[in-house]
C-alpha cells in the first residue's frame, strides 16, 4: 500500500512538472512570436531608446539642442551605405491644419502642404541635399524656430512671410506640422515620421469666472 502511494505521488508530481513545462514552452513561443511580429522590418529610425517606424509621432526639443536620430534597415542597403540615404523635413498637415501664405512683394499665394523642403529651419549649414548622415546612420535635428513665420522665413532666406495668423510653439506641441522624410539610396523605400515640438507645461492660469464649487 505504501509503495502504491509513493508511485501515485511521483506520478502526480510528474504530471504537474509536465504541465508547467508545457505552459513555459507555450509562453516562450507566444513571447517569441510577439517579439517577431513587433520587430521593425525594412527601414526605420532609432530616436534615443525608441524604435520609430512609419507614421510614428515623435516630439523634438526646440531649444537649439541636438535631437539625434539613427537610420537603420533590417534588409541593408546593398552596395550603398546608410549615409547615402536622403533625409529632409517636409510639411505634415491635413486639410484642417493646412494654410496659405504670401511673401512680401510677391502676389503669389503659397500653400503650406505644397512646400517640398523645410529642412533649412531644422539644421545648420544646409546645402539643399538633405541632412548630413554619419557613417553609422546618425543625423541631427536642431532648431530654435518657435513660430511658423520664423521657419518659412528661414526657408525663403529671410524674406518677409505674411500669414493671416502666425502658428507658434504651443500649437507645434499639439499637432505635428512637420515630418521627417527618409528615402533609401535607391529611392525604393520612403519613411515618413511626423514630429511635433516637446512642449513642457510651465504653469496653469485659472479663470475665476468659470470655477464651479
Amino acid at each position: 500500500m505504501s509503495n502504491y502511494k509513493i508511485k501515485t505521488g511521483v506520478s502526480e508530481v510528474a504530471k504537474i512538472l509536465t504541465y508547467l513545462l508545457i505552459v513555459i514552452m507555450i509562453t516562450a513561443i507566444i513571447a517569441g512570436l510577439i517579439s517577431y511580429l513587433s520587430a521593425p522590418k525594412g527601414m526605420y529610425l532609432n530616436y534615443g531608446d525608441t524604435v520609430v517606424k512609419e507614421n510614428t509621432d515623435v516630439a523634438i526639443m526646440a531649444d537649439g539642442s541636438d535631437n539625434v536620430f539613427k537610420v537603420a534597415n533590417t534588409e541593408g542597403f546593398g552596395s550603398y551605405t546608410v549615409a547615402d540615404c536622403i533625409v529632409k523635413v517636409v510639411p505634415n498637415v491635413d486639410e484642417q491644419h493646412d494654410f496659405e501664405f504670401t511673401i512680401d512683394g510677391d502676389e503669389t499665394v503659397y500653400k503650406f502642404s505644397s512646400e517640398k523642403d523645410l529642412t533649412s529651419a531644422f539644421c545648420e549649414d544646409y546645402s539643399g541635399n538633405g541632412i548630413k548622415i554619419a557613417s553609422d546612420g546618425t543625423f541631427v535635428l536642431s532648431t530654435e524656430k518657435v513660430s511658423m513665420i520664423e521657419i518659412l522665413q528661414t526657408v525663403y532666406e529671410g524674406k518677409k512671410v505674411i500669414l493671416d495668423q502666425d502658428i507658434k510653439d504651443v500649437e507645434f506641441g499639439q499637432y505635428p506640422y512637420f515630418a521627417l522624410s527618409v528615402t533609401s539610396p535607391d529611392g525604393k523605400q520612403n519613411l515618413k515620421i511626423p514630429f511635433r515640438y516637446y512642449y513642457d507645461v510651465v504653469g496653469v492660469e485659472l479663470d475665476k469666472e468659470v470655477i464651479v464649487f
